[in-house]
């Protein structure tokens, strides 16, 4: 809605359908069941308000990459003040506390995979947001709730249950909705 309010974007119908099915899917998924999500108000609110964030730092990546020119710069520059800024609290941190980081070869290694994995996707999606509407990049995006989902059924034995299995196949016709042609 900001993005179409406050950048002028428009969606063909059939994408701000996908948009709304998937933002309603995923809704239900962290929603149910709903007897932990009254239990649990303060873990919700803090969910709101990462929903909140992502969605303000979406809208300002979209209008930052596309100003820039380029989404590998534009990464680039990100990635690059952001550990500068990290290895400045790392330094004070260290200072004040004394702890430092371990020296296994092998963690530094998983670090360093993990790193460039997640500047490749984060540049992916900046890339994306040249080419196509900021909802449609930012729902896509959120649409990895279901792998989340799945990952508690497997991992932590959590039951999926109708509700959010018809929830996570909404997910994905709203993903075939997000390619239909505008």
């Amino acid at each position: 809605m900001v993005a179409m309010l406050a950048l002028g974007e428009s969606l063909a119908p059939a994408r701000a359908a996908g948009v709304v099915l998937i933002a309603t899917a995923i809704a239900v998924l962290g929603l149910t069941p709903w007897r932990l999500v009254r239990a649990n108000r303060p873990a919700v609110l803090a969910s709101v308000l990462t929903g909140l964030t992502i969605a303000a730092y979406t809208l300002i990546d979209g209008v930052g990459v596309r100003a820039s020119g380029s989404a590998a710069g534009y990464t680039l520059w990100l990635i690059g003040l952001e550990c500068s800024a990290t290895a400045v609290v790392a330094a004070l941190l260290r200072r004040r506390t004394g702890v430092t980081a371990g020296s296994d070869a092998r963690g530094w290694l998983l670090a360093g995979a993990v790193t460039v994995m997640s500047t490749l996707a984060y540049g992916l999606v900046l890339w994306a947001q040249t080419r196509g509407a900021l909802a449609a990049v930012a729902a896509l995006r959120e649409s990895s709730v279901v792998v989340a989902a799945l990952i508690g059924v497997v991992v932590f034995k959590e039951s999926l249950g109708r509700v959010r299995i018809a929830a996570s196949v909404a997910v994905a016709l709203g993903v075939v909705l997000l390619a239909v042609p505008g």
